[in-house]
């Protein structure tokens, strides 16, 4: 049976969800996912524990003493942060569940996107495993987190998190390249023949983002700032 969505409570602490594996008294592993009750019980859990319905006055509070959930009044200003640390430990588990189907498919997605998406789920992986009082909004950030990419700006070459667009399939990502070369086509040319640089230039398109092979490359002096968007291809001496 799939319990990787119960609580459970360890020696009267508060319910949690379950580790993604348990090991048997007999040494055996079993998967949440792929156990019986009777097994989760022999492991020292007692549950599952349902979460009662609250009305907006109220709160939930775990007694240790008797293993259940206590319903008291809250006063004003307080919220539901068992509730909702519980309720954000499901979300969290339901998204990684998608990353098996993710790894099978992932021939059908960009290398950006494949960055992303491996570094949105490990940073799941770490609110999950985290000892903190988690919110929804934990998720959000987890996903803005992921948008970043860490590049070296030249001046400095020194690393630094900067947002690149993600391009989920390859179609798509192929599409969105042909469109910035042409709408960015005059400018690159000049910037390339005049200076042997190409300004702006997304994180994401940096190791497809080639000249026009009829481009002579440039050796004029470039005002501009060399940052971490600028694809420099000045000939070295």
């Amino acid at each position: 049976m799939d319990f990787s969505n119960r609580l459970f409570s360890k020696e009267g602490a508060p319910p949690d969800l379950l580790p993604s594996r348990l090991r048997l008294p007999s040494g055996e592993t079993r998967y949440v996912n792929e156990i019986e009750l009777e097994e989760i019980h022999l492991c020292g859990y007692t549950g599952p524990f349902d979460v009662p319905e609250l009305k907006a006055c109220q709160q939930l509070k775990w007694c240790c003493e008797t293993s259940a959930f206590k319903i008291i009044n809250k006063t004003d200003g307080e919220s539901n942060e068992y509730l909702e640390h519980i309720n954000t430990l499901c979300a969290i588990n339901i998204i990684l569940s998608e990353e098996e189907k993710f790894l099978k498919d992932v021939s059908l997605f960009t290398e950006g996107y494949i960055r992303y998406t491996i570094k949105y789920f490990d940073l799941l992986k770490q609110l999950r495993q985290s000892s903190c009082i988690l919110k929804y909004t934990d998720i959000e950030t987890a996903a803005e987190q992921a948008k970043f990419v860490l590049l070296k700006t030249p001046e400095t070459d020194r690393e630094s998190a900067h947002p690149y667009v993600v391009y989920k399939t390859k179609t798509e990502f192929n599409e969105a390249l042909e469109t910035f070369k042409k709408n960015c086509y005059s400018v690159h040319k000049v910037a390339f023949e005049s200076f042997g640089v190409i300004p702006g230039v997304d994180p994401a398109f940096y190791d497809y983002y080639k000249p026009d092979f009829s481009w002579t490359v440039g050796s004029g002096v470039y005002s501009g700032i060399m940052n971490e968007y600028t694809l420099d291809f000045r000939i070295k001496v």
